[in-house]
């Protein structure tokens, strides 16, 4: 019995440490900074953000005004902060071997533009953002969550599809094409899709950091799980800002088709979401 007991203990004390080391791997970086940004992590006081910082699951990223923050998952995909914005890395799983992607993020409010590699080849490749009024899911695209009050949330789809409901009800839900966006209101099913032009998204997504030609979508090379080539962040990405930082940027591959039917404006589909801002 004690011997039992003995390789028990011997067990449950590998699997902790297997599950801390887990859990303590970074799921992206930084890879740009200006201004004023922070991070919070479980146990741990807020810190500034740095250039090519590692971004765990459960970080909590804040931006103050004139402030902009982007940051690299492993998967390839881009999340891009604007000024006064709260978000949260709430979970992220993503296997090559396994051929899986789950990412599920929060903002409570602010912008994010997401630019999701839609990982074509994957059996799993959710990807969901979670504001105070909605739930956004994609599998790959473009678009833009703005997070104006804790009751109001619009959402902009750039390109291909994106899924949105209301996150206390989620069966009355709306599918956007490109260029169309909704507005979902506390405790209200989101409005009906409406045709924006470039001129608009510009004007809203002018205090994102710029985009760089590397974030648009293009055809993704066989074996996903390859690394990615680096290339850098062009020299004009604002180049008076005396506080910016920025890193070699390791381009998504993503595929220009979006492999994936969401269902109908009824239905509870299990998509997944991002954000993004225009060129």
């Amino acid at each position: 019995m004690r011997h039992i007991l003995l390789i028990g203990a011997i067990f449950l004390a590998f699997f902790c440490l297997c599950s801390e080391s887990w859990a303590s791997d970074p799921i992206g970086r930084v890879i740009l900074v200006k201004g004023d940004c922070r991070v919070e992590r479980p146990g741990k006081e807020s810190e500034a953000v740095t250039l090519d910082m590692p971004v765990y699951q459960k970080d909590k990223f804040y931006t103050k005004a004139d402030s902009n923050l982007r940051i690299a998952l492993s998967d390839g995909s881009v999340l891009s902060l604007g000024p006064n914005t709260e978000l949260s890395m709430d979970s992220f799983e993503y296997n090559p071997q396994e051929k899986k992607r789950k990412a599920s993020l929060g903002v409570a409010i602010g912008k994010l533009r997401t630019v999701v590699n839609d990982l074509q080849e994957f059996k799993e490749r959710d990807f969901n953002v979670k504001t105070p009024t909605a739930i956004v899911g994609v599998r790959g695209t473009i678009f833009l969550v703005w997070v104006q009050a804790p009751t109001i949330t619009e959402v902009f789809c750039l390109e291909k599809s994106v899924f949105v409901a209301n996150i206390v009800d989620p069966a009355k839900a709306v599918i956007l094409e490109g260029m169309q966006s909704t507005k979902v209101e506390e405790k209200a099913p989101p409005s009906p899709p409406k045709k924006v032009t470039s001129e608009q998204i510009q004007e809203i997504g002018k205090d994102l950091a710029p985009p760089t030609p590397e974030e648009k979508p293009k055809e993704e090379p066989k074996g996903v799980e390859e690394a990615p080539k680096e290339v850098q962040i062009p020299s004009t990405l604002e180049p008076s800002a005396p506080q910016l930082q920025t890193k070699p940027l390791e381009a998504p591959t993503i595929p220009t088709t979006l492999a994936t039917t969401l269902g109908t404006t009824t239905t509870t589909s299990s998509t997944t979401s991002t954000t993004t801002s225009t060129t």
